[in-house]
């Protein structure tokens, strides 16, 4: 019920007009992921790893891993992956231009095609010896 009721209330909100909070959350939202992923790790670490430490240290060492792992995550990790996933994405739509749509079979001709074409040379010759007419 508490879900219906929030699907029902989304729409009756509006966009943050305050400029510091709408900045926040911008950057939570950011690295939200790597926070989810690195927060166990930055706990273990401060309140384990650290256990005989005293408290300011426990928690100093707390607030610099939950800000400085999910920001190596997002920018070493998971930036480049979204980057390299917009190519791989441009290069398929490209590709599926020139491609007309068939059926499973005709994909696995075109498959088999394409290695072929890969392995034999223009005149149909092979470097390995592989008989390609």
């Amino acid at each position: 019920m508490l879900l219906i009721f929030l699907g029902m209330a989304i729409p009756h909100f509006r966009e943050i007009q305050n400029g510091w909070l709408k900045r926040a959350s911008h950057i939570v939202t950011k690295y939200s992921y790597g926070i989810y992923l690195t927060h166990s790790v930055a706990l273990w670490v401060a309140f384990v790893l650290l256990a005989k430490r005293p408290a300011p240290t426990q928690w100093g060492t707390l607030t610099a891993l939950a800000i400085l792992l999910p920001w190596l995550c997002y920018h070493l990790v998971e930036a480049p992956a979204m980057s390299f996933s917009r190519v791989v994405i441009q290069y398929s739509k490209s590709a599926n231009r020139k491609m007309q749509p068939a059926g499973p079979l005709a994909f696995a001709a075109s498959c088999t095609l394409g290695v072929s074409s890969a392995v034999c040379g223009a005149e149909g010759d092979s470097p390995s010896g592989m008989n390609c007419r």
